[in-house]
């Protein structure tokens, strides 16, 4: 402390301060007066004081108790006012107690009187009043009361320091007790305390008798409980007859036992039946938070203080032991005869025997020491048999089943705030995952895994199955890694284990899946996983905050979309946490190329003037493909290369356009690539002239509102265009003379907003009932493509006004199905076969017929393509063939 002192004109000041605390003390004496006048204040009384004051509990109370006092007056008499206040208090309510009263010398008498107020967390304050009297002979507490529940009365003999005192609880709240006696409430806790304590002897050596009753008690929110404890402590003996908790009529808790401060001797017995491991954890302190179920056990606690041997049998039901769903669980605890007899044996906990079971999944046997000191190391011993995967995935929501027949051993060693894994290995086989979404299930799993000690590496030497039936491979590299650049191990740091660097290798086929947002409802694509250079594997590192991975994905045979589509919004509250996979996905660091092999489209659907325009195109790199980096969460993520087609189809309205070109070309500056694109139709006017409607996409610029055939993605649209000048310019004329006026005549709109409907509802209807079809026919058949494409409701709708026409006629006209196949990578087969009815002004006959067209083309280079086209209209009088040779080349601006 620092402070000062001083004496001047019969006046004497000291004040005093703790240095770096909140300890303040000042006094005041005037000796000036007939009466020594004295003002004195001390605040903030705590911290190391606690430590040199001659109180009990002073540890408790340096951690929970601080305390002021201002004391003013003469020698006969002092008023005085005491604070209580508690630490680090979470509520609103920061005092504890407050006693306002007087200290009044009369003679060789000094009496103390106070009023009380007592601050609980909830509720309302308590009120209770303090008497004491002092003489040479005795000190007497004639009366203690708080509220109407708390009553004590005592008197200490000065000379022959004998004691006699009595404690009285009437109908306390729980609340109250814990939080005056403990000054903190260490339990959710309610409920009603009764009971009496006598206290005789002297002060070197008390008696202490005393009983307590709890009725109605809840705690942490189980309940009803009630129980009663009955305890005496005679000639340094303290003994606890009986202490039993109930809950309704039931025993769950029973302890009896004693303990000899002089040897400092445990001899305790303690029974729990149907015993909530929480509702202990609560007892506790909230410490047992690797452990809960339902438990029944019979232990005792022995020997010495510092070395006592906690023995017994316990059964655990229906609960998890650290992150380990068991469905029972019972172990054998205590010393065996020979440790009994050495006086050197380290004391703590041993666990002669252990076994877990998880029904139908697995079973654990253990073996273990935990000492009493943090610096002691502890030794457990695990082995086992069963779904050895269930251990460790069986939490995790993106694992959805898993089953596996596993063998397995760990020994676990060092002290608790450092522990380590000594040794241990897995063998297992005929392991299956299914996953809840993106990956298809595993089957015919095998492997075989080893920790090594020196490092805590979880060495998988190899990890073999099936995904979605086709081959994998999956391992762990340490120093034998093989990469370009280096790749830091992956730790799980509240596990303690370094898994080292997952290397991942599909066969050569690749895997099937399904990416959700990317992908629409069951649709599958086929990825390859593999290094980005000969010898490496596709790689998942460290650290476990923001994981890397790095690896070439090469994918076929899949629709994909863009922007990502969200599905449907499910309702989350507001704390509601990102699902695993989704808060990993968005800590990645990505060092991923995808390479887009063959057979792989973009389809999206994007508004038009008049209807939606149905996109499907047939995507190639003409690069080195797609180079994604950085990361999604601090929004560093980004998207390198280039996309583009050539091949594929736009529907709009009732026309089939063929792709021209479009292209997606992502750089860092902006996650929205720049896109463009244009595809054609050759229609014939009623001359049998041929000429060109042309489909080209545009961006609008948010900003600027112009719109360009060029530009970053955003608000897109497709305008029409012709080559045809005897139609005009616009896209009103256009679609004027294809039959879609936007002028309203009566007989017009009716005829073409049957047209729209019509056309509208097969996309929404039929399509999604078609895409499962399709998907099943592309497999059974072998083929890379199979599209239904269908007028049906349009011409429903024609029939009921073109009631002449011979319905046979309408009813499956313009209905047409596309195949493709894929000869080689370079050469694409592509037939459409259409229905058509004899009413376009070019047929002659009226019956039903085919339009066959079989297109044949052939790459030669990325930005060079040959076509072959040849068709076959079987209502066409003449000229019913058709061969036309294209050669289309690609340039870049």
């Amino acid at each position: 402390m620092t402070g000062t002192a001083s004496y001047q004109n019969k006046h004497l000041r000291i004040n005093a301060r703790e240095a770096g605390g909140k300890f303040y003390s000042r006094l005041l004496i005037n000796f000036a007066a007939l009466q020594p006048k004295i003002s004195a204040e001390i605040l903030h009384l705590g911290g190391t004081f606690w430590d040199i004051l001659p109180v009990p509990f002073e540890k408790h109370l340096k951690k929970r108790l601080s305390v002021s006092v201002k004391v003013n007056g003469e020698k006969s008499k002092l008023d005085y006012t005491l604070v209580a206040e508690r630490k680090n208090a979470e509520s609103l309510i920061p005092d504890l107690f407050q006693i306002d009263g007087s200290i009044v010398l009369q003679n060789q008498e000094t009496t103390a009187l106070g009023d009380i107020q007592y601050f609980p967390l909830s509720g309302s304050p308590v009120k209770g009043d303090i008497h004491l009297k002092i003489d040479p002979k005795s000190i007497v507490l004639q009366e203690y009361r708080l509220g109407n529940y708390y009553f004590m009365t005592g008197k200490i003999d000065r000379k022959t320091k004998s004691i006699k005192g009595h404690v009285e609880i009437v109908q306390a709240d729980l609340n109250h007790v814990f939080d005056g006696l403990l000054l903190q409430p260490v339990l959710h806790a309610q409920g009603v305390m009764d009971g009496m304590i006598d206290l005789q002897g002297t002060l070197s050596d008390p008696n202490i008798v005393g009983q307590m009753n709890l009725t109605q008690g809840i705690f942490n929110g189980y309940g009803y409980y009630n129980g009663l404890i009955s305890f005496e402590f005679i000639r340094k003996l303290f003994r606890v007859d009986q202490l039993m908790l109930n809950r309704g009529r039931q025993q769950i808790l029973a302890i009896s036992g004693e303990t000899n401060l002089t040897d400092q001797n445990l001899n305790f017995q303690i029974h729990g039946k149907n015993v909530d491991t929480q509702f202990l954890s609560q007892l506790f302190g909230n410490r047992i938070k690797f452990l809960s179920g339902q438990s029944t056990f019979d232990l005792s606690l022995m020997g010495r203080w510092a070395s006592p041997d906690v023995g017994g049998h316990l059964e655990f039901r229906n609960g998890k032991l650290f992150f380990v769903d068991y469905d029972r669980m019972s172990m054998d605890l205590g010393k065996t005869p020979a440790e009994l007899d050495d006086r050197n044996a380290e004391s703590g906990i041993r666990i002669r025997k252990l076994t877990l079971v998880r029904k139908n999944k697995f079973t654990v046997h253990a073996k273990a020491f935990f000492p009493f000191s943090n610096n002691r190391e502890m030794d457990v011993r695990l082995t086992g048999n069963g779904d050895f995967l269930a251990l460790f995935l069986e939490d995790i929501a993106f694992f959805k089943r898993t089953a596996s027949q596993s063998t397995f051993r760990f020994s676990i060693g060092g002290t608790y705030g450092a522990p380590i894994y000594t040794g241990g290995t897995v063998d297992f086989k005929n392991g299956e995952i299914d996953f809840q979404s993106v990956l298809p299930a595993v089957r015919h799993l095998k492997g075989h895994v080893r920790i090594e000690a020196e490092n805590q590496f979880v060495h998988i030497t190899e990890l073999t199955g099936e995904l979605g039936g086709q081959p994998f491979t999956l391992k762990t590299f340490g120093q034998d890694l093989v990469s370009n650049r280096p790749l830091e191990p992956l730790v799980i740091h509240s596990w303690g284990i370094n898994f080292g660097v997952f290397g991942f290798k599909t066969g050569p086929k690749g895997i099937q899946v399904h990416i959700p947002g990317m992908m629409e409802q069951g649709d599958k694509a086929w990825i390859e996983a593999g290094g980005l250079r000969p010898g490496e594997y596709f790689y998942l590192a460290g650290p476990s905050d923001h994981p890397v991975m790095r690896g070439l994905a090469t994918i076929r045979d899949g629709n994909f979309t863009y922007p990502f589509s969200k599905g449907k919004p499910k309702e989350k509250s507001p704390n509601t946490k990102p699902d695993f996979m989704t808060r990993v996905l968005n800590r990645m660091v990505w060092d991923l190329t995808v390479i887009p092999q063959r057979n792989v489209h973009f389809v999206k659907k994007i508004p038009g003037l008049i209807d939606n325009v149905w996109v499907n195109l047939i995507m190639e790199s003409p690069g080195n493909g797609l180079r994604l980096s950085g990361t999604i969460a601090d929004r560093s993520f980004r998207i390198v290369g280039k996309m583009q087609s050539t091949r594929g189809s736009i529907e709009y309205l009732d026309l089939n356009f063929a792709v021209v070109k479009f292209g997606i070309e992502f750089d860092r500056s902006e996650i929205l690539p720049i896109v463009y694109g244009k595809a054609r139709t050759t229609l014939t006017d009623s001359t049998g002239f041929p000429y060109n409607i042309y489909l080209t996409l545009y961006t609008l610029n948010p900003e600027t509102k112009i719109e360009r055939a060029r530009g970053r993605w955003g608000d897109i649209r497709f305008r029409l265009s012709t080559d045809n000048p005897n139609i005009g310019t616009s896209e009103g004329q256009i679609l004027g003379a294809l039959g879609y006026s936007l002028g309203y005549t009566r007989g017009s709109f009716r005829s073409k907003a049957t047209d729209v409907i019509g056309i509208s509802a097969d996309h929404l209807i039929l399509k999604p009932l078609f895409r499962p079809v399709e998907r099943k026919l592309e497999k059974v058949f072998n083929v890379d493509m199979v599209s239904f494409r269908t007028r049906l409701a349009q011409n429903m709708i024609e029939m009921n006004f073109n009631r002449q026409i011979d319905p046979r006629y309408l009813i499956f006209r313009s209905t047409q199905v596309i195949i493709g196949k894929y000869l080689k990578n370079n050469l694409f087969l592509l037939y459409s076969g259409e229905i058509e009815a004899g009413l376009d002004p070019r047929y002659q006959e009226k019956g039903i017929g085919l339009k066959n067209s079989f297109d044949l083309e052939y790459r030669i280079k990325p930005n060079l393509l040959l076509e072959l086209q040849y068709k076959y209209d079987s209502l066409l009088l003449s000229h019913k063939q058709d061969l036309r040779i294209q050669i289309r080349h690609s340039f870049t601006f």
